[in-house]
């Protein structure tokens, strides 16, 4: 729903971020429902009205089923950036629930201009109010949200209002429709500026995980990436680690210079980056080291399988400042069981094989298997 997004800057990264906003307020939703009960069923308790009543029981099993989404699947859920289609299917059914609950609001002012009386109508007055000032505050981070609920709850009362005959309802109703329409500006200026910070915070965070040189993750990447593994284990999947090393870069540095180096390191880079997939992800440690870590493998020959295309890939002529050059890749890869093996006990498995293959000659991988894969085997 493209509507939705009301800024070119919220790319599904922001979305997401915004919607993690939105849904970590559940305070106000409780509050909303508690006002509803108090406000609503003493309205419908007072004018004895049987609509009254209807609107009123409508309301309080929207508020009922609001607060526990708020409170249950909402705050388990987990949204990823990768999970944007996802993540807009929930916001759809939060829409739905916020504006038939608005709309309930509505329905319930209207009511009460009909059949109450002077101090039900203030009662109301004050709770509509307190509503769109509530909305304003919480969900501007969605403002197709936010103005649509304000919309459907001030616009059918303030109707009612117009339509009697004494001059201060007329007041009341210009006031709560012109708070309403100047609400709007101060919702899409808060919006924007919540997508900027929003956007500005993505970005200092990615370039604190990318390396500089070379575009591939660094070390701080490494460790986020580690800190969302020990958070998704699943049983009986395989983890693997690949510590990668150039064979003769060193002379290259030496002979061609740095520049020479800098622009070898960044074709490497490339061609690790042409060989990934989406369970694969790659740094570079330092000068030129680089670590792959590929996820939710189901056999040992799938690590295997990527080694074999680095090694190919790695091991193919560069042509570096008019100059081809034949630099090689040693690979050393440790393959461990994700429930229980952790990464740095398998970069340090990965870090000894390559020193195996770095002593064997070079251009070339070498697999070690964990103690607990070995055992399951």
């Amino acid at each position: 729903m493209l509507f939705l997004r009301l800024s070119d800057d919220e790319s599904d990264t922001n979305y997401i971020e915004l919607l993690r906003e939105l849904f970590s307020v559940r305070g106000p939703t409780t509050v909303a429902g508690i006002l509803w009960t108090l406000v609503g069923g003493l309205l419908a308790l007072r004018t004895g009205d049987t609509w009254l009543k209807l609107i009123f029981c409508m309301g309080l099993a929207l508020a009922l089923v609001r607060i526990w989404v708020i409170w249950g699947p909402l705050k388990r859920m987990t949204l990823h950036a990768q999970e944007a289609d996802r993540a807009r299917r929930v916001e759809r059914w939060f829409l739905l629930g916020s504006w038939s609950f608005a709309a309930c609001i509505g329905m319930l002012g209207v009511r009460v201009f009909q059949v109450g009386q002077a101090e039900q109508h203030m009662l109301f007055i004050g709770y509509v109010f307190t509503y769109g000032a509530g909305m304003a505050i919480r969900a501007y981070l969605r403002p197709v949200m936010c103005i649509g609920a304000i919309a459907l709850a001030s616009i059918a009362p303030a109707v009612a209002m117009l339509t009697r005959p004494e001059a201060e309802y007329f007041g009341v109703g210009i006031i709560l429709l012109l708070m309403g329409t100047t609400g709007i500006e101060s919702v899409l200026f808060l919006y924007r500026r919540a997508v900027a910070q929003i956007k500005t915070r993505l970005q200092l965070e990615q370039m604190a995980q990318v390396d500089a040189l070379t575009g591939l993750g660094n070390r701080h990447a490494l460790n986020e990436r580690a800190h969302r593994l020990s958070r998704s284990k699943v049983r009986g999947e395989l983890l693997a680690v690949l510590c990668i090393d150039l064979d003769k870069f060193k002379p290259v540095n030496d002979t061609l210079g740095h520049a020479a180096g800098d622009d070898l390191l960044v074709a490497v880079s490339k061609r690790i980056a042409a060989q990934l997939r989406a369970e694969e992800f790659a740094a570079r440690m330092g000068g030129d080291e680089f670590l792959i870590v590929r996820s939710r493998l189901h056999s040992v020959e799938q690590a295997q399988q990527l080694a074999e295309r680095l090694v190919a890939a790695l091991n193919a002529p560069y042509a570096i400042h008019e100059h081809v050059l034949q630099v090689g890749a040693s690979i050393g890869v440790a393959v461990g069981l994700a429930e229980s093996d952790s990464l740095d006990a398998l970069m340090n498995l990965a870090d000894s094989a390559l020193y195996e293959v770095k002593a064997a000659g070079g251009a070339a991988f070498r697999l070690a298997l964990s103690a607990a894969v070995q055992h399951a085997a």
